[in-house]
């Protein structure tokens, strides 16, 4: 796991740069990350708007890990002391939850679970979203979109710069004259407070109770996968190929493939309004399309139409059934659109087609069905999709 914004005690955050050694230095791969680690916590929030800094600042300090653990308020469930005080036995006339008639071997007595509010059953939504965020016009319109959905559902935002350190530095940080990789680190440091001043302004019209931040390095993609493990959703953008900061752009192809969370792709310059009230679900009866049905739902708003497209023939009809009469069940209106491919027409080209007609706002994907060498070297429906899509793509591995 990565371990952001801790210094050493008694230590500056520079003192690792320091040669010990009189004569030319050369940074090290070790100082080098070091430097990062250590000088994370140099420039707090402190460009944020000042309603929203309290709120992320905690978030920017985490401290030791010792002591996080220490605090962490499941700590005393997850490792119980060794000794512990013995329950209270109800009393004559006490209305407390314990069973007084459950008793088993050796003497211990149950504890009933309580019934109120908090045992009724709740209805599943999307209420805790993880944005990736780097400052490029395509973290803005996923930005835009994961503070709609954030507000609409009452939900919590939390937004998350991944990286890790540049390529030159680990290739060739032992060749580089002294100063270059700290002039690197600066560089991404200065990137860092840029990034967090700008979600900032983006997010303040927001709740600040309800607005996170994360700083995560370790890299690109494998910081923000550790992160999203306990979110609901993730919201990201395509990486840019020629990006001044590549170190700081996850994939999702390999964030949908590796996380274990949905993610919601939301192309460059999206301006859309609304998301999930008219989706388009590509069906083919795989696994990876029934995941990402499943993952849907709770997105799609109750008012939502659903249009369930497969590619075949006409009288192949029968075999959209299930998924209908699995959506209907859900309260969802479903529509059946049968697309038959065109000479020269890939299945990713007919897909996008149907994007574009009936105000989808929407596509639900299976994403990878295939290897991902299999989609690099053949040019597969995801790939082709995530490409050229003009509306948010939900993908599911």
């Amino acid at each position: 796991m990565a371990q952001c914004g801790e210094t050493p005690a008694g230590r500056g955050p520079r003192a690792r740069l320091r040669p010990r050694h009189r004569g030319p230095a050369r940074a090290s791969i070790p100082a080098t990350l070091a430097a990062v680690r250590d000088r994370s916590q140099d420039r707090p929030a402190r460009l944020l708007p000042p309603a929203l800094a309290p709120g992320l600042r905690h978030l920017l300090t985490p401290g030791p890990a010792a002591a996080r653990l220490r605090r962490h308020p499941l700590r005393s469930r997850l490792h119980p002391s060794p000794v512990s005080p013995r329950p209270a036995q109800r009393r004559n006339g006490d209305s407390s939850d314990l069973d007084q008639g459950a008793v088993g071997r050796g003497g211990a007595t149950s504890v009933a679970w309580p019934t109120g509010p908090r045992s009724r059953s709740r209805t599943v939504t999307i209420r805790n979203i993880l944005v990736s965020y780097n400052a490029t016009p395509a973290a803005d319109a996923a930005l835009a979109l994961a503070r709609r959905l954030a507000l609409m559902r009452d939900g919590h935002l939390t937004g998350v710069l991944s990286y890790g350190p540049q390529e030159i530095i680990t290739s060739y940080a032992g060749y580089m004259p002294a100063g270059v990789a700290e002039q690197l680190v600066e560089a991404d440091l200065t990137r860092r407070d840029e990034v967090m001043a700008r979600f900032g302004t983006l997010t303040s019209d927001m709740d600040p109770s309800r607005v996170h931040f994360r700083d995560v390095f370790s890299s690109a993609d494998n910081g923000l996968m550790d992160v999203a493990r306990c979110y609901d959703i993730i919201v990201m953008g395509r990486a840019e190929e020629t990006g001044a900061f590549p170190h700081m752009e996850p994939h999702p192809d390999v964030v949908a493939r590796h996380s274990g969370r949905p993610v919601l792709v939301v192309p460059a310059g999206y301006a859309g309004t609304t998301c999930a009230t008219s989706a388009m679900i590509a069906w083919d009866g795989g696994r990876a399309a029934s995941r990402a049905l499943s993952d849907a739902l709770p997105l799609l708003t109750p008012e939502a139409v659903v249009r369930v497209v497969t590619i075949g023939r006409p009288e192949d009809s029968a075999a959209l059934d299930p998924v209908a009469t699995h959506l209907a069940r859900h309260g969802l209106a479903v529509e059946r659109d049968i697309r038959q491919r065109r000479p020269g027409r890939s299945v990713a080209q007919t897909l996008l087609e149907g994007c574009g007609a009936g105000g989808v706002d929407l596509l639900i994907m299976g994403a990878y069905e295939h290897s991902k060498f299999a989609e690099d070297l053949f040019g597969g429906v995801t790939d082709t999709v995530l490409r050229n899509t003009p509306i948010p793509v939900l993908l599911s591995h």
